[in-house]
């Protein structure tokens, strides 16, 4: 793995308060069609988590100090910025056939 330089975010404008309420599958929005959507939140464990603090850091070096770019440093967030998580949008239908055999999908 890659050495990186990690900054910190001392200023957040990030809101709990506008992170998404349907957080599970069982308390997914459920359309007339039978489809369904929620979102899980990542876990700062999880490589996905990773990726978007390096995606975020890597922009915010390229427009506040795009000299340290060019020395090939590679930067990361130490976490998120207070208030802000990462949210993964899961969505699906409940299929039925004929023979009323149902899944989800």
């Amino acid at each position: 793995m890659e050495e990186y330089a990690e900054l910190s975010i001392g200023y957040s404008d990030g809101k709990v308060s506008t992170h998404p309420r349907n957080r599970t599958r069982e308390g997914a929005n459920v359309a007339a069609d039978g489809s369904w959507d929620f979102f899980r939140e990542i876990a700062p464990s999880e490589p996905k988590d990773q990726l978007w603090r390096i995606k975020c850091a890597s922009a915010m070096v390229e427009k506040y100090a795009p000299e340290k770019k060019k020395q090939g440093l590679e930067f990361v967030l130490t976490s998120m910025p207070a208030g802000y998580k990462l949210f993964e949008h899961n969505k699906g239908k409940k299929v039925c056939h004929l023979l009323s055999v149902c899944r989800v999908r």
